[in-house]
């Protein structure tokens, strides 16, 4: 994605994996935010075209409200948002350094997974655990994170 982002000036582009036979064409950048906070691909896959929203969400609370509530027109029938969104949505998501709190910008969340009817893949696929999908290393040693590949499709 970042090599994406910094040649994204709306052309389009085709990527393939040959040995699998696999093939993602006619990827396109829709948008890609002033601030450097949102990137939005659309890309054609089995020849179904997917939306892909990467996102680093502000850290300032009323300034990710309005940020998550800006995300709603880019949302389409198949959309996929990933990135840094930097809210506690759920109280198994609070760590010993963030907590769950009155956070304004949880509910703009709510409301743009409603709107655009978007789930928390996680979330549904791991009802009940606690753990963190961001990783966190301070002087070689991981204090914060879990691998989330082995977690997702287990």
């Amino acid at each position: 994605m970042r090599k994406l982002w910094r040649s994204c000036k709306g052309g389009g582009y085709r990527w393939c994996r040959q040995s699998k036979g696999e093939c993602v064409g006619g990827v396109e950048c829709i948008h890609r935010g002033e601030e450097g906070r949102v990137l939005v691909v659309d890309v054609v896959c089995d020849g179904q075209r997917i939306r892909l929203i990467s996102i680093h969400a502000p850290n300032d609370v009323s300034a990710r409200r309005d940020f998550f509530m800006s995300l709603e027109k880019w949302c389409t029938q198949a959309t996929i948002i990933m990135g840094d969104w930097n809210v506690v949505m759920d109280r198994r998501d609070a760590g010993v350094n963030n907590k769950y709190g009155n956070d304004v910008s949880r509910k703009a969340v709510w409301n743009l997974m409603s709107v655009g009817k978007l789930v928390d893949v996680w979330r549904t696929l791991h009802p009940n655990m606690t753990a963190f999908s961001r990783r966190q290393v301070i002087l070689g040693k991981m204090k914060q994170g879990c691998p989330l590949s082995p977690l997702l499709y287990a």
